[in-house]
């Protein structure tokens, strides 16, 4: 018997704490019920609440997923007054709703609610404040609704769009506002949203952003980390593919807007091993990742091609370094045999007076915030590109976006126009000046 009571209170003592901490402890969320749908969808400006968050987690098509909304106001918000609207649809923008989930409970000033998936995993689940149902996907539209009328949507409403399929988007600090009405409707604004990656949880439950409206408009950096990186790694049947490492390289001549040639090391780190560059890169051109600058080579000069050669040019001859970087499982050479990267300046500045001292800058970047990029091609960028926990991709499609919204280079129209002085107007085509670059150290030097 002494045997019998010696072993039970060691047995529930090893089987207890397994039970308070190997189980999954979650937490109990309001679930909230499902609402009315109105006749067709019209619009108001009249709220004090926003979405400020979609997540997507990894996983099944609509498990893990979550919504949060924002009170931006000064005062306690009744939740009963609004409902989610879910569209699946596409249409005119009077289109009626094929779902609703209608809130409950009250919202405080400056705080968040949190709605998750009712099949969501527990750490996503124990994030939010009340659960549903209704399984939101980033590609159908969402209207967040006051007393029947949508004041906030994600994604555009008539639309089936993956505006946010493998994504999750948090709203800018500095957007924490509704759209504005234009035509007694409201379109989603992708430029007020920082593109996160799947299953990054570190902003629900809050408005942070992990950078500043500045720092996303300079760009990703590097340090000297990268540096210390294999520039190269193996992938699939022994291909050879890019690491995210950098590589001080020396100007040779500026091309175009897009490329440049350089002189390179001749070895590079390849498993953590020394390796000729030779064999896997025979070009010293570097082609610029993500941009697709305006032509400027004889016999094919396109307007502003001249404007984006200078702008680069000017970048690269500014820098006291410069640094590639290789896209992170991407191809190392593209068709022609260009080494494919991302190009750093040191302690650089550009034609218009930027002072990048101080700073590693990315050139491919700079070049697309201010309109002289054509395209933005980041669907071949590794999710591991990230700088302070926001992927290249993002960086690149907000400034793609800022450039168009700002009207600036291949983007200006005629109140804005950005005049391109290697281009005549009068008969559409190159009028051959060429780039004087001693006269532009001497304007644009600091």
């Amino acid at each position: 018997m002494k045997n019998k009571k010696f072993i039970l209170p060691l047995t529930l003592a090893l089987i207890l704490p397994c039970i308070t901490s190997c189980g999954e402890n979650r937490k109990e969320l309001v679930a909230l019920a499902e609402g009315t749908l109105p006749a067709s969808t019209t619009y108001s400006s009249d709220t004090k609440l926003i979405f400020s968050e979609y997540f997507e987690g990894s996983g099944s098509d609509d498990k893990n997923r979550a919504l949060e909304i924002y009170n931006f106001s000064d005062e306690t918000v009744d939740l009963s007054e609004y409902e989610i609207y879910y569209y699946t649809k596409a249409g005119a923008n009077t289109i009626k709703p094929t779902s609703s989930v209608k809130l409950s409970g009250t919202l405080e000033a400056k705080k968040t609610f949190v709605i998750v998936s009712d099949t969501a995993t527990t750490d996503l689940w124990n994030k939010g404040d009340a659960s549903t149902t209704i399984k939101f996907r980033g590609k159908q539209s969402l209207g967040l609704a006051h007393n029947g009328k949508v004041v906030d949507v994600l994604g555009n409403i008539g639309k089936v769009l993956d505006w946010g399929k493998d994504t999750t988007y948090v709203r800018k600090v500095d957007h924490l506002n509704p759209e504005t009405l234009t035509n007694d409707s409201l379109s989603w604004d992708s430029y007020s949203w920082i593109e996160y990656g799947v299953d990054n949880m570190n902003y629900l439950g809050n408005v942070d952003n992990s950078v500043t409206p500045e720092e996303l408009l300079l760009g990703p950096q590097i340090d000297n980390s990268y540096f210390q990186k294999d520039f190269l790694k193996y992938g699939d049947n022994n291909v050879v593919l890019g690491n995210g490492g950098a590589i001080l390289s020396t100007l040779s001549s500026a091309v175009d807007g897009d490329t440049a040639k350089f002189s390179h090391p001749k070895t590079v780190k390849l498993g953590g091993q020394s390796v000729a560059l030779s064999t896997y890169v025979k070009s010293d051109s570097v082609r610029f990742e993500v941009i697709d600058t305006a032509e400027s080579y004889s016999g094919n000069i396109q307007e502003y091609g001249y404007v984006a050669k200078e702008f680069t040019g000017k970048l690269l001859k500014s820098a006291e370094e410069i640094a590639v970087v290789s896209n992170v499982g991407g191809k190392i050479t593209e068709t022609y045999g260009r080494m494919m990267g991302f190009v750093f300046v040191h302690n650089a500045y550009d034609v218009k007076g930027n002072d990048y001292r101080g700073k590693w800058i990315c050139s491919n970047f700079l070049t697309t915030l201010n309109g002289y990029s054509e395209k933005c091609n980041t669907g071949d960028l590794s999710d591991e590109l990230v700088y302070k926990d926001v992927p290249y991709a993002s960086y690149f499609n907000n400034a793609f976006a800022y450039a168009k919204k700002n009207k600036l280079g291949l983007f200006s129209d005629e109140e804005h126009k950005e005049i391109d002085p290697y281009w005549d107007y009068s008969s559409n085509s190159y009028n051959g000046k060429e780039i004087d670059w001693e006269q532009l150290d001497k304007v644009a030097q600091l």
